[in-house]
């Protein structure tokens, strides 16, 4: 898959993993951001939810943190001919997973941050669309659905994104 972003894009991606890797790296007990980034294992039981986090815990955050400086890399490369032109790579499976792993994580992050529920998009009001934190998390959003797409299309099984007319021949 070719990646191709506008300048602004580009930058504000950038800021991701800036925004990511402390919640990561900080402490992780009682941190919002970073309970919804590493869930429990349990949330009825403590003892195995203690458990998994030690077993787990430093490969998880490890594999987050490979993610993030992955995608880091990637997203800092210059742009092909200057600054003021758009910024193309090729992403193979890998560098796609990578990237869905990453944007993912931020999507996550702001919308604990947002509160956000389904209702506040099936009809938003305009303060969402002026938001900028809102907006972030719509445009991360959609890139989403076009890298999973991507990866569904590589992996030879057709775009994922399912349509309203699918959506009414299946449950009819």
């Amino acid at each position: 898959m070719k990646a191709v972003l506008e300048p602004g894009e580009v930058a504000v991606l950038r800021g991701v993993p800036g925004m990511l890797r402390p919640i990561i790296e900080g402490d992780l007990s009682g941190n919002p951001d970073a309970e919804r980034l590493l869930p429990s294992a349990s949330r009825d039981d403590p003892k195995v939810a203690a458990a998994f986090r030690e077993m787990a815990q430093d490969q998880l955050v490890r594999a987050k943190l490979d993610a993030i400086d992955r995608f880091e890399d990637a997203i800092s490369s210059p742009p092909a001919g200057g600054s003021s032109r758009k910024w193309t790579q090729e992403l193979d499976a890998e560098a796609i997973a990578t990237w869905m792993t990453v944007l993912n994580d931020a999507r996550l992050v702001i919308g604990t941050r947002l509160n956000v529920t389904e209702e506040i998009y099936s009809d938003p009001s305009d303060e969402v669309f002026e938001d900028p934190e809102h907006y972030l998390y719509l445009g991360l959003s959609e890139l989403l659905v076009v890298l999973v797409d991507a990866a569904s299309i590589a992996a030879g099984r057709g775009p994922a994104r399912v349509t309203r007319k699918q959506i009414d021949e299946y449950e009819g």
